[in-house]
């Protein structure tokens, strides 16, 4: 019983290192997709915003998807950038989904080439974890760089990039005699 349990959470402590770092590359994702989102919106230009201005009552009505964040509107999706309360009305400056999809096409290339900047930075949490890993299971042959191109599946290309060098170069000791 003892030994099952020491197994289980031996091979629990191994699985969540591995998945521990997956967790963080997704979560390090999430924060760099949010912030280029939050810049990309805040950098419209006024012209090409849609303007609406409401009062409480219709602003309640809205058809919300995600309150004070996205409704719709004669069949159509808005994103609020800003919000205004203006005396007794509502000044909401929005961006279409539909031009909002368009603004996002590149979203995932910014991403990719933000986390391919920071893997290059010496003090960033991704290189951080990447060092923590070569020095708990790497040796000073392995070379590992953040590949933007499998980011999907950083388990696959760590297995391509990982090969088996020994421990020790040379034999430090001649083998026994048994004759």
């Amino acid at each position: 019983m003892v030994k099952s349990l020491l197994s289980f959470l031996l091979l629990f402590t191994i699985f969540s290192n591995f998945t521990g770092t997956y967790i963080v590359f997704k979560v390090q994702q999430a924060q760099v997709r949010r912030s280029i989102k939050r810049q990309i919106k805040s950098g419209i230009p006024e012209d090409e915003l849609h303007y609406f201005e409401l009062s409480q009552i219709e602003f309640d009505q809205l058809d919300w998807e995600r309150p004070d964040i996205e409704f719709r509107h004669e069949n159509e999706m808005f994103d609020i950038v800003r919000k205004e309360i203006v005396g007794d009305s509502i000044h909401l400056h929005c961006v279409n989904d539909k031009e909002e999809t368009i603004l996002f096409a590149q979203l995932d290339t910014l991403v990719l080439l933000e986390i391919e900047h920071e893997s290059n930075q010496p003090n960033s949490p991704i290189t951080k974890v990447v060092k923590a890993l070569k020095l708990l299971y790497f040796n000073d042959y392995f070379d590992f760089k953040i590949n933007p191109k499998t980011h999907l599946d950083p388990a696959l290309a760590l297995l391509m990039a990982t090969k088996y060098l020994p421990v020790f170069k040379e034999v430090l000791t001649p083998p026994p005699n048994f004759s």
